[in-house]
């Protein structure tokens, strides 16, 4: 009963809040870059990942675990150790969160 009498007394906010909700769809509705905006966005930053994971492939390293010994194995060419291999892994993620929060960041403006 509370409810009710509180509804009742602010019906008219009610039908208000209501109205700018169904205006803000339909604003939303009728512009397709706010369609369409978030799954471009998307489709950037699965095209990024996967160019980074191709990238990653054809490195000088290779990385697996071994289940035997549920241990990570780094091979390394002999050329530049796992040093570099390493650092070239770090400043890759480095690489892909500072892209995937730039496209971000432009859908954002």
């Amino acid at each position: 009963a509370f409810f009710a009498c509180l509804a009742c007394s602010h019906s008219y906010s009610l039908d208000k809040a209501t109205a700018c909700l169904q205006m803000s769809c339909e604003c939303v509705m009728a512009m397709p870059l706010l369609r369409w905006g978030p799954l471009v966005t998307l489709a950037l930053r699965a095209a990024t990942t996967i160019g980074l994971i191709v990238m990653a492939k054809f490195t000088m390293f290779d990385v697996y675990f071994d289940f035997e010994t549920r241990d990570v194995v780094w091979e390394c060419e002999e050329n530049g150790g796992c040093f570099n291999a390493k650092a070239f892994l770090v400043f890759g993620i480095v690489m892909a969160v500072w892209i995937h929060n730039v496209i971000t960041a432009g859908w954002e403006l």
